[in-house]
């Protein structure tokens, strides 16, 4: 039911209002992404699958979706033990917004910072872009859905179609 929530939130961010929120709700939902910074910089597993809910999901970089707590919990801690161990996290660009006044959506971008000293591995030293969907909870904010997409490249970009005037000339 939760996952239908978080769809939904996402689906209605792009045809309803935004709510206002107070600064104070924006700022929470702000640092569940700082939260998320400090569990990955301390390779706390348990603490960044704290941040969601009994059925929040996270979509990784290359595909692979990890549903609950413990789903998240594990699939990090194996990661955090070896090839993102040491690694850093820079969290720029966020922006929030509220399609209803329970529901947050922060999209923000994202550097996994490789240990000093190592060759990046894994998604370190690329760009994700991520969306982060939250829900106002009795706890607080607590993520429903995470995603980190690779940013396309800065030559990226999607063909043009021809202007209708050309089109038409071309026909005749």
């Amino acid at each position: 039911m939760r996952k239908l929530v978080a769809a939904a939130a996402m689906c209605l961010a792009l045809t309803a209002p935004v709510h206002a929120q107070t600064e104070a709700d924006a700022q929470a939902v702000f640092e569940l992404a700082g939260a998320l910074k400090g569990a990955w910089e301390s390779g706390d597993a348990s603490g960044l699958a704290l941040l969601f809910s009994y059925d929040g999901e996270m979509v990784l970089p290359r595909g692979l979706r990890l549903v609950g707590p413990a789903a998240i919990r594990d699939g990090h801690a194996g990661v955090f033990a070896t090839i993102y161990q040491g690694t850093t996290l820079d969290i720029t660009d966020a922006a929030t917004r509220f399609p209803t006044p329970d529901v947050a959506i922060l999209r923000f971008n994202q550097l996994i910072n490789a240990a000093p000293g190592t060759e990046p591995q894994g998604s370190a030293g690329q760009t994700l872009l991520s969306t982060l969907v939250a829900r106002r909870a009795d706890e607080g904010w607590l993520i429903e859905y995470l995603d980190a997409i690779p940013a396309a490249p800065a030559d990226f970009a999607l063909p043009t179609a021809p202007a209708p005037e050309a089109a038409s000339a071309d026909a005749e």
